[in-house]
């Protein structure tokens, strides 16, 4: 609680102070390490930027004097262009010429050939189809004028159209002709349906006063169908006049009316002239074409030529164009030497901008500096104030301390708080004063306290201390609250006191340890005489039931809580030191020291005593069985498990009897007396066993060395027959006095004895 009250006005504000100071420092120490770093950066920087500054000044001059490498370069690659430009036009113009020559060439011989296809054309297929047309003009005197021209194409223009004028004339003679022909008829029909209807008006009209009717009717009919046949009588002469018209018009029609061949053969010449002319036609143009196209030659050639300076010396110029292209070439440039120069550049800019940034980082780290001294200082200074109030306190404490804390400094005091902060906070420091005195006298329900502070020192001797605890129980110092009584006397006398317990404590455990030591020894020799006896039960049984497919042995295991390490040390004689050994005797003392249940009753004492400090109870005995069918490393445990598992019986009975020998074996080992007789009794001996096992059984109990006498039922000694053991069958039979109350002997003779022949 006096932890808690100095946390609390002192502690947590030096610990808040302290951790902020520590901070600070950490902090101080780690700038001004940060400010050496960025020093020794910014020396770096400014030797590297030195260093560029120098190599671009180089890069500079380098730049410079490639520049104008540059520009001479560019006068002669314009010197050689233009040189090129002129060379190239030269063999340019050439080449067209050559070849537009070759084209005037082939055009002349095409436009002979086109000239003798017109030729053969016009002999061959116009001319014999113009002599048939001329043979016509003499019949034809409008013809004369369509075969008046010499272009075939005016003829067939001039045919078509004279063709196409009489073809309609022609039509519209011979449409007049059938017009006038229908005329005629409908006259004469006319004719005969005035009569037809006078006859018929005759015949229907009859009867008193019909005759004024009929006349009148008739000289309707008569009137009427007059005036029709005078009206298409007036309609006759009109188309003759027209029909002479025509003729007038074309007067080749007539001829062609009188002979109706002459336009057929027109039309078909027509036909065949057509097609004929197009070839001809398609022919002239052609050769017109290719006149036009020779004529654009020429000019073009013409033109070409007169481009061309008669004194143009193209080889000369070749040579001027490689000597500019040599000497350009010497002219060496370095095409990285720009990309070095703006990655120099950039790399000052860079550096520039770092050693800005260095250069601001310490102004920076160098104001933190500043303003971090200051606070430092000033916590340091209320540090020691409180660190010295702090420690004046403790050493007001320190009487009341445990033993095996010492404060005396304010980082003990803060290591102290930390690994006990809990119960720091869970304590009252209001409740001191109240505590304090339950701490000196708790008082129980009837105002007794034996274990209190002021009878304790009253019981060993000390009454003026005791006075001063009951007194007055607290007092203030120091801004504390202590006892009221001198703390460091009173701890003086206890230790004085304590001093005289702890040596006759001291005498009383060497004792013990002596003791301890003994039993351990002890334990030693019976473990291990409990393992090593084990190989001679083993051997014994292997002896035993040599005879047998059944194999027996027997082990002990730890139990569980105790160490096999302990057990495997024990049995170890060579050994010097047995920690788990004795680490387990430890904890079972423990144990028993520890259990107030039986403190107070020595009969469940020496109960639990004996189940926790008896090594024969420490390990499990095991009997082990190997049947007739597994293998030769395969045992099982012999338990009701195995009893209900359904081997055979004489598994079951050597499990059982086998292990049963060992001990009489043992015991008759350890005789002093050679003569010790090694017999055996069995009760209902072979009882419910086959012969086969009955005799097995007799055979392994001679094998162990004993002789045994065997109660069996009368007959039952057939099982044992042919064992190859020597036997004597007695026969017991009771008294024949029965009933009288009193025991009488029985009698015993001897029935017959086998043995097995040599």
């Amino acid at each position: 609680m006096q932890s808690r009250h100095i946390q609390e006005i002192q502690l947590d504000p030096y610990s808040q102070r302290f951790a902020r100071n520590a901070t600070n420092q950490e902090k101080l120490t780690h700038t001004k390490q940060e400010v050496v770093a960025y020093t020794a950066q910014l020396a770096d920087l400014k030797k590297a930027a030195d260093e560029i500054a120098a190599s671009l000044e180089v890069l500079r001059e380098a730049k410079a004097e490639q520049d104008q490498l540059v520009k001479r370069r560019e006068q002669y690659d314009q010197q050689i262009k233009n040189s090129q430009a002129q060379l190239d036009q030269y063999r340019g113009t050439e080449i067209k010429i050559t070849t537009l020559e070759k084209q005037l060439t082939d055009l002349t011989a095409a436009q002979a050939k086109l000239a003798h296809q017109r030729d053969a054309h016009v002999q061959n297929n116009l001319t014999p189809l113009k002599v048939r047309l001329l043979a016509r003009t003499s019949v034809l005197n409008d013809f004369s004028s369509v075969m008046a021209d010499d272009d075939w194409s005016v003829i067939e223009d001039q045919l078509s159209h004279y063709m196409h004028q009489l073809t309609a004339a022609k039509v519209q003679y011979d449409g007049i002709e059938e017009t006038i022909n229908r005329l005629s008829a409908d006259v004469g029909i006319t004719k005969q349906m005035q009569t037809k209807m006078g006859t018929a008006i005759d015949d229907r009209v009859q009867g008193f006063g019909s005759n004024r009717v009929r006349e009148g009717l008739q000289k309707d009919n008569t009137s009427i169908h007059e005036a029709g046949a005078a009206q298409m009588n007036t309609q006759y002469q009109p188309l003759r006049d027209q029909q002479a018209a025509i003729l007038a018009k074309h007067p080749d029609l007539k001829v062609m009316l009188q002979d109706a061949t002459i336009l057929p053969q027109l039309k078909a010449i027509r036909k065949q002239l057509k097609p004929l002319v197009a070839t001809l036609r398609n022919l002239l143009t052609e050769i017109a074409g290719n006149e036009r196209t020779q004529a654009s030659l020429r000019d073009r050639i013409a033109e070409l030529k007169g481009t061309i300076d008669p004194d143009f010396d193209a080889v000369k110029l070749a040579n001027t164009i490689a000597k500019l292209k040599a000497d350009r070439a010497a002219l060496k440039i370095d095409p990285e030497l720009p990309q070095r120069l703006a990655a120099a550049i950039a790399k000052q800019k860079k550096f520039t901008q770092q050693l800005q940034a260095v250069e601001s980082e310490i102004n920076r780290r160098q104001g933190i500096i500043q303003t971090l001294t200051v606070t430092i200082e000033t916590d340091s200074a209320q540090l020691h104030l409180l660190a010295t109030d702090i420690v004046s306190k403790l050493k007001t404490l320190s009487p009341y301390l445990p033993d095996d804390v010492h404060l005396a400094k304010v980082d003990e005091l803060l290591a102290f708080a930390h690994s006990n902060r809990s119960r720091i906070r869970s304590s009252n420091f209001s409740d001191i004063t109240n505590q304090i005195s339950r701490l000196i006298h708790r008082s129980d329900g009837h105002g007794e306290d034996l274990n209190a502070l002021d009878v304790l020192f009253a019981d060993r001797g000390f009454p003026a201390e005791a006075s001063a605890m009951r007194q007055q129980r607290s007092v203030s110092e120091n801004g504390l609250t202590i006892v009221a009584f001198d703390i460091n006397e009173a701890l003086k006398l206890l230790y004085d006191d304590h001093a005289a317990v702890e040596k006759a404590l001291a005498e009383e455990k060497s004792g013990n340890d002596m003791a301890y030591t003994t039993f351990v020894q002890a334990d030693v020799a019976a473990i291990s005489a409990q393992y090593q006896v084990i190989e001679t039960y083993n051997q014994i049984l292997a002896e035993g039931a040599g005879h047998q497919h059944i194999k027996l042995k027997v082990e002990l295991t730890p139990i569980n809580g105790i160490a096999p390490e302990a057990i495997q040390e024990a049995c170890d004689a060579q050994l010097q030191q047995r920690p788990h050994l004795e680490a387990l005797v430890k904890q079972r003392l423990d144990q028993l020291a520890n259990n107030t249940e039986i403190s107070n009753d020595d009969e469940a004492f020496f109960t639990t005593a004996e189940e926790l400090l008896d090594t024969r109870e420490w390990s499990d005995f095991k009997v082990l069985i190997r049947r007739r069918q597994s293998a030769d490393d395969d045992f099982e445990v012999v338990d009701d498990k195995f009893v209900q598992s359904g081997g055979s019986g004489a598994e079951k009975a050597q499990a059982m009897v086998l292990p049963l020998l060992i001990v009489p074996k043992m015991v008759l080992q350890r005789s002093n007396r050679a003569d010790a007789p090694h017999l055996v009794m069995f009760d209902e001996f072979a009882d419910k066993l086959d012969p086969e096992t009955a005799k097995s059984f007799a055979k392994t109990i001679v094998n162990f060395g004993f002789s045994f006498i065997a109660t069996m039922p009368s007959g039952a000694q057939n099982k044992l027959l042919a064992d190859g053991v020597d036997n004597i069958v007695w026969d017991v039979m009771g008294s024949p006095q029965q009933g009288d109350g009193k025991f009488h002997l029985n009698r015993v003779q001897q029935n017959f004895i086998w043995k097995k022949d040599d």
